[in-house]
């Protein structure tokens, strides 16, 4: 604990930092990043009643937060909303580094309405030597709810839970990427154990539904005579399907895909929204 944590945690009541003890506990007996979170919601409740809560993380790539979880939101809100770093009361806790307490959100500029009925918010990032790596956001239907000493409590939680955080997601991100190994072992396994082009992408489609529960899925191979790419396997929400169409190969995502080489996607203008 820094100097700055201890002075802060002086000034807490012994029932909250018996409370954060147990949190510091709970919150680093897993690499659960769901359990870890889900635990510390309901530590945070014992301390501050809470109508709404919510842990959003940093997208370092896009620059904004994403909603990891949440408790009181539209579902909506947690699987569409991206919030840009400095945009909003979240955005601007993460990118001022600091905690911030808005008696009422409807005199506050930087508020965008995520539920209409909110009075009160209090946001506080999550901060990992140094590094903002998210924010966790609490709110109410009452105006003035929340007090300066809940914000120093809410505080010293996130500095707990920063550290939780991040080691569950490297641990996931290990996890995930020993998978993706295991998963191209065993497609260039099965590769060179037919020499059926057709057999070898439909094993490939279904390879990979086990890493990225998608929706649609197309391997397209080049038309060099006709300038386009043409559907091989194509399978929609569980089925495989004849995709007769073709894609000019300098058009779209796979146009760029193609001609950059290397990965391209775009996001749904539908989950633009900032709060």
């Amino acid at each position: 604990m820094d100097s700055i944590e201890l002075n802060a945690a002086m000034e807490v009541p012994a029932e909250a930092l018996a409370v954060l003890t147990e949190i510091s506990r709970e919150i680093n007996s897993s690499l659960n990043l769901d359990d870890v979170l889900a635990s510390a919601a309901a530590l945070v409740k014992r301390l501050i009643d809470f109508e709404i809560f919510s842990v959003l993380l940093l997208d370092e790539s896009a620059n904004n937060l994403y909603f990891r979880f949440a408790i009181g939101h539209r579902q909506e809100v947690i699987d569409h909303w991206r919030i840009p770093l400095g945009d909003g009361i979240i955005g601007s806790a993460a990118s001022t580094g600091q905690a911030i307490r808005v008696g009422d959100v409807l005199e506050d500029p930087r508020y965008l309405s995520a539920l209409e009925a909110v009075r009160s918010e209090l946001a506080v990032p999550l901060i990992v030597q140094g590094r903002v790596i998210g924010v966790m956001d609490i709110e109410s239907r009452e105006k003035d709810y929340f007090t300066p000493a809940q914000q120093k409590v809410l505080t010293l939680v996130a500095s707990r839970i920063g550290t939780a955080v991040e080691n569950a997601r490297l641990y996931e991100s290990a996890r995930k990427q020993a998978e993706t190994l295991l998963l191209l072992n065993e497609i260039g396994r099965e590769a060179n154990s037919t020499l059926q082009v057709e057999e070898v992408l439909r094993r490939a489609a279904e390879l990979t539904k086990r890493l990225i529960d998608y929706q649609i899925f197309s391997i397209l191979l080049a038309d060099e005579v006709e300038g386009v790419f043409r559907h091989r396997v194509t399978v929609k929400f569980g089925q495989r399907v004849q995709e007769k169409s073709a894609v000019p190969m300098h058009e779209g995502v796979i146009g760029a895909a193609a001609s950059l080489r290397r990965p391209c996607f775009r996001r749904s203008r539908r989950g633009r929204r900032n709060i």
